[in-house]
């Protein structure tokens, strides 16, 4: 699986696992009410730094880094570029 595929299981089956209904695609913005919360957010964070053994700093944390699923995808890539 891909990084888009992992984040969207996790965040699909582990923090949207309330409502069904709710389908995301790579772009759809997450912070939309219905979706995640900071908090939910917080919890993205925690499980891309334990799955993908990366360290995020506080202040990458930011609406255009992970806004979606694609531009935490790409916030990614660009992180383990550097290392």
């Amino acid at each position: 699986m891909d990084v888009k595929e992992v984040l969207k299981e996790y965040i699909t089956q582990v923090l949207l696992y309330h409502d069904s209904q709710i389908t995301l695609q790579e772009e759809d913005i997450l912070l939309e009410p219905g979706r995640l919360d900071s908090l939910g957010m917080l919890q993205v964070v925690h499980f891309l730094e334990s799955h993908f053994n990366v360290h995020i700093p506080q202040e990458d944390v930011t609406v255009e880094a992970f806004g979606s699923i694609k531009t935490i995808a790409d916030y990614l890539e660009k992180l383990k570029g550097q290392s």
